[in-house]
């Protein structure tokens, strides 16, 4: 589903990077018709930039954020399991305004303050995993990825894989690609529409064909 996801952003922001690279040829052909001096244009056109610029670079930097971690960058953690709280975030999406409800988990251990996050778009059975993790001793590899400690990995002893770091690394891998789209597919809009206004406030008076 994220991979879907990922990939048709992907695309957006490819339709998003093509409107700047048509609004950028529109100014430059606005540029030799319009009486404006080159100083009022960049006087005109930095403000609106830099909105455009300080309301999406801080969606960028906290994307940027949650890369995943590398393997050796994991941190080990074996204790018994407490409990798995559930929380879910309902969204709208698409054009018919269709209602989707996420799910994240945290795992709390015995002894232990604070929780763990699986990730969010990993497929995780909680009542399985509770069963699963019994009163046994679990050994999970985390990691801090966007703010807050994520699991990569579950396990007891060396065999019984709970959840892979492989599949935990593809299912981030996919939600930071979605995002990242998202952000420069938002970034690549704001600034063309930041050179449309200018364009358009300050048209080019049309010119009389001369007579023949």
């Amino acid at each position: 589903m994220f991979l879907l996801s990922a990939m048709l952003w992907g695309f957006a922001s490819l339709l998003a990077a093509g409107f700047l690279l048509w609004r950028i040829l529109r100014f430059l052909k606005w540029r030799k018709e319009t009486a404006l001096s080159p100083r009022d244009q960049l006087m005109i056109l930095l403000p609106l930039t830099a909105l455009s610029l300080a309301l999406t670079l801080p969606m960028l930097s906290a994307v940027f954020s949650s890369w995943p971690a590398g393997r050796t960058e994991l941190k080990e953690l074996t204790a018994l399991v407490e409990s798995v709280e559930a929380s879910q975030r309902t969204f709208t999406t698409g054009r018919g305004g269709q209602r989707q409800t996420r799910t994240s988990y945290r795992v709390f251990f015995q002894g232990y303050k604070g929780f763990l996050s699986i990730p969010e778009n990993v497929r995780f059975n909680q009542e399985a995993f509770l069963q699963w993790a019994g009163s046994d001793d679990v050994t999970f590899l985390y990691a801090n990825t966007g703010g807050k400690y994520t699991i990569y990995q579950i396990q007891k002893g060396d065999q019984d894989v709970f959840l892979s770091c492989n599949k935990a690394l593809d299912s981030l891998l996919a939600s930071f690609f979605s995002y990242l789209f998202i952000s420069l597919s938002i970034l690549f809009f704001a600034l063309g529409c930041s050179i449309w206004l200018l364009v358009s406030i300050f048209r080019v008076e049309p010119r009389k064909q001369k007579r023949q």
